[in-house]
């Protein structure tokens, strides 16, 4: 950014980093930066901290108008919606609105842009992606790919734009992209060159309104692509693979169940289940027959699930498309242990084993966790509401037969719905009202050789400040639990 504004205000300063990275970009220019938050200290503690010693001032319990009225640039938090007053008040004054992830896509300059999202999955996926990646970056490495730089960031975690200004045209960029994100991402007008869309459920309805609108804010990702990118789709999801009529560039899928079918483009489980292959580097105008690969064996992988299949096929189908061979697929995948807070197996006990997937804060990705674990199955579920269904979850726990301990604000909604689908005779849940109770419970009711999983259905905001802290209380509990019980 060659002339940066002189006086910029950060409107949601936030516990995942964008505000954090907002007011360090622009600090750093020297520009006069003051960030406002509605929270006080004591939840923006890690934020802050990460502020001290940079000349910005912090407002905090509150947004006024006159930070608005006298900033140059106004940089909006995903989470603050863009109804609010203040934004509004910016726009009648002609203030320029912008969010981290969109100055980040004006101002990168990487040829190579990969960008993940989805409603489960795409965390995973994005980590996943750029594992492959760093592999094909190595200095020793054969490929087009050798010594290149990967950076990897976005909604997983890791804002990318205090880093901007060091990205070359030659670097790899790999971006998780949520529907907040997305949705502001048209004001840019700009999609990453390869697109990849894990699957669609609803979620975020509480923000969206609609399950259309939220489908709406997630077709950004590609929209703005011409007829050189890639857009990465998943066959078996009814929603996003419509999406193919509509893309202006080639279009690619991943199919866990296409059991050897090479037509097309795209990569797959071959017939047995055994291993993954792929056809791809051609696409509509390529002209001639892309090359058919194996690019790993099923049983590589070390993280569990049907559904981490489908995410390392995404992500083999993206890293291949940046530039990455097949070769180096498996390796990396077969070294990868997870993100945490994703299915993550933090303790075993007298072989019951203790899962933390706290990510999974809508009833579908709860579904999907209960799927993979196997064995008894203690489900703790509840937290605050996103406006969400969840029959879903009532019929994933119908189907395991697991038992369910419920917390939080949502408990009683969850309780409801768990009768109305397993009626009388199943087991009722056992409803308390903290994570703590939650936990003291499921021990006392999870079987020899099962395990107790951790799935919320929920987001955490009722007694968590996010789903990290809350998966780190669960962490804590189930160590202090194995250590009180070590032989």
């Amino acid at each position: 950014m060659s002339s940066p504004p002189r006086n910029v205000l950060v409107i949601g300063l936030g516990l995942f980093g964008g505000g954090v990275a907002a007011a360090r970009y622009f600090a750093s220019k020297g520009a006069r930066v003051t960030v406002t938050d509605l929270r006080g200290p004591d939840v923006l503690a890690p934020s802050l901290a990460a502020l001290e010693g940079l000349p910005v001032e912090s407002v905090l319990g509150e947004h006024r108008r006159e930070d608005v009225l006298a900033a140059d640039l106004v940089v909006r938090s995903p989470a603050v919606p863009r109804t609010s007053p203040f934004i509004a008040l910016a726009i009648e004054q002609g203030t320029p609105v912008e969010t981290e992830m969109n100055l980040f896509l004006r101002h990168c300059r990487a040829r190579t842009v990969v960008g993940i999202t989805g409603s489960n999955g795409k965390t995973t996926t994005t980590a996943m992606t750029g594992a492959i990646l760093e592999h094909a970056a190595r200095a020793d490495a054969p490929g087009r790919l050798a010594g290149r730089r990967v950076w990897i960031g976005g909604n997983i975690g890791r804002p990318l734009l205090t880093h901007v200004d060091e990205i070359g045209e030659d670097d790899v960029v790999v971006l998780e992209l949520s529907s907040f994100q997305l949705e502001d991402a048209r004001d840019v007008g700009r999609s990453p060159g390869i697109a990849v869309v894990t699957n669609l459920t609803p979620n975020h309805l509480d923000r969206h309104g609609t399950f259309e609108e939220y489908a709406r804010a997630k077709e950004a990702i590609y929209e703005f692509q011409d007829e050189s990118g890639w857009l990465v789709l998943n066959a078996a999801d009814d929603v996003s693979k419509r999406w193919a009529d509509r893309a202006r560039g080639r279009v690619a899928r991943f199919d866990r169940e296409r059991a050897g079918d090479a037509s097309g483009c795209g990569v797959w489980v071959e017939a047995g289940g055994d291993h993954a292959r792929a056809r791809l580097g051609q696409g509509p105008g390529d002209g001639g027959d892309a090359e058919e690969v194996t690019l790993f064996a099923t049983s590589a992988l070390s993280v569990p699930g049907r559904h981490n299949l489908e995410n390392a096929l995404a992500a083999s189908a993206a890293a291949l498309l940046a530039g990455a061979e097949p070769g180096d697929v498996e390796p990396a995948l077969a070294a990868f242990r997870g993100v945490p807070h994703r299915l993550e197996l933090v303790a075993t006990v007298d072989g019951r084993r203790f899962y933390n997937d706290s990510i999974a804060t809508s009833p579908e990705a709860a579904a999907v966790s209960l799927a993979a674990v196997v064995g008894p199955i203690v489900l703790l579920a509840g937290g605050s509401d996103k406006g969400l269904p969840y029959g879903p979850l009532a019929r994933a726990v119908a189907e395991r037969g697991a038992r369910v301990v419920l917390f939080g604000a949502t408990r009683d909604r969850i309780a409801e719905a768990l009768v109305a689908e397993l009626g009388a005779v199943a087991p009722r849940p056992t409803i308390v009202e903290t994570l703590d109770e939650a936990f003291a419970a499921a021990v006392g009711q999870v079987e020899d050789g099962g395990a107790v999983l951790l799935a919320p259905a929920c987001a955490s905001f009722d007694q968590f400040r996010n789903f990290e802290a809350r998966g780190q209380r669960f962490r804590d509990l189930a160590r202090e639990h194995a250590e009180a019980n070590q032989r």
